[in-house]
């Protein structure tokens, strides 16, 4: 039995179209100067957590491996620092599976474990690497070379790392709402 989104990436396949998967919270905020805490509490960063470009290790994750763990990971979330299991530092809000382009992933960085959000600021780090399980694959020959194409795998988490398996994989942050209002305060 297809689960909804295994029917809506074939759907997405037939039609060429992104499809998106994300938790959305609705709120409203009243905000105050005095609101405004004197350090960040977390940051938001977007980007591509995988692509279907050849990695480090000679493999190639299909953007449609995907397509029978994201709505499972999506039920726990975890970002962690360097794969480490021991050091969570945040939750994945929303993830879309690009055809073409692979896994974009927009993640909140909540806890601040070993000042990742000074290397983050910094650029220090600034790369996505997936945790997973692989559960099908298949043997191509591309450029002389035997690559592994893994076309169905088990998502566990996603990590943000110094050095990622997958050049492409590369986060950009968003401006938080505590940025812009020290920018417009100074801008006065």
């Amino acid at each position: 039995m297809k689960t909804a989104l295994q029917i809506l990436l074939e759907k997405s396949i037939e039609s060429g179209k992104n499809i998106a998967i994300q938790k959305k919270m609705s709120f409203q905020v009243e905000i105050k100067e005095d609101d405004i805490a004197t350090e960040e509490t977390s940051l938001v960063v977007t980007g591509m957590a995988s692509t279907p470009d050849i990695d480090r290790y000679d493999d190639i994750v299909h953007p449609m491996a995907f397509a029978k763990s994201l709505e499972q990971y999506l039920k726990n979330p975890q970002v962690l620092l360097q794969h480490n299991h021991d050091k969570p530092i945040g939750v994945t809000e929303e993830a879309t599976i690009g055809v073409t382009e692979g896994l974009k992933v927009k993640c909140r960085i909540s806890i601040n474990e070993d000042n990742v959000f000074d290397k983050i600021k910094n650029g220090v780090m600034r790369a996505f690497s997936i945790g997973f399980m692989v559960k099908a694959y298949q043997w191509q020959t591309i450029e002389w070379k035997e690559i592994r194409v893994i076309t169905e795998l088990d998502l566990i988490e996603i990590s943000v790392v110094a050095v990622p398996a997958n050049p492409k994989c590369l986060f950009t942050m968003e401006k938080s709402l505590k940025s812009l209002f020290i920018e417009s305060k100074s801008a006065e």
